[in-house]
């Protein structure tokens, strides 16, 4: 019998990212790869056939065919089902991308509730989601001053690579 492996290949560093299934998730990579100009690598993989039930929780996010754009969805959708993949370096692009996409989505919360805030709309739940993303804020803060080492060591070294 032969395990199936859902997926999650995503072209370039913030690129869109394919979810498919394939017995052999590296092989897959490499047909992948062969049409791509754009660097794939794979991110993340979840042990059996759920490329449906994917499609379906990340379909707000869908570009074409397999492939969604990096949405929070998706990244929730990844981080809920799916295990990181590759090596520490990998893990740590993905750590980054995560870091991006929650400054991304938390300055659009602030956009909104700041305007229902100035005209007069649900201020006592303002400022219980002010406090919250306050919160969440210093914490993401710290999470990234530590990771920040990690990833100048991390480019240093994808840079030496290149040479």
């Amino acid at each position: 019998m032969v395990n199936t492996y859902t997926y999650f290949i995503q072209s370039g560093e913030e690129g869109p990212i394919k979810i498919g299934r394939a017995s052999d998730v590296y092989r897959r990579l490499k047909e992948l790869q062969t049409g791509s100009a754009e660097q794939l690598r794979v991110i993340a993989v979840i042990n059996g056939d759920h490329e449906r039930s994917m499609h379906e929780f990340c379909n707000g996010s869908r570009i074409g065919g397999e492939w969604f754009n990096p949405s929070p969805t998706v990244w929730r959708c990844i981080d809920n089902f799916a295990q990181p993949v590759g090596s520490v370096y990998d893990v740590l692009l993905w750590m980054r991308q995560l870091v991006r996409q929650y400054y991304a989505t938390h300055e659009k919360m602030l956009d909104f509730h700041t305007t229902a805030a100035a005209v007069g709309h649900e201020r006592h739940l303002y400022k219980q989601i002010s406090e919250s993303m306050g919160s969440m804020e210093q914490t993401i803060r710290r999470i990234e001053k530590c990771l920040t080492p990690a990833f100048a060591e991390m480019d240093q070294y994808r840079q030496e690579e290149t040479e």
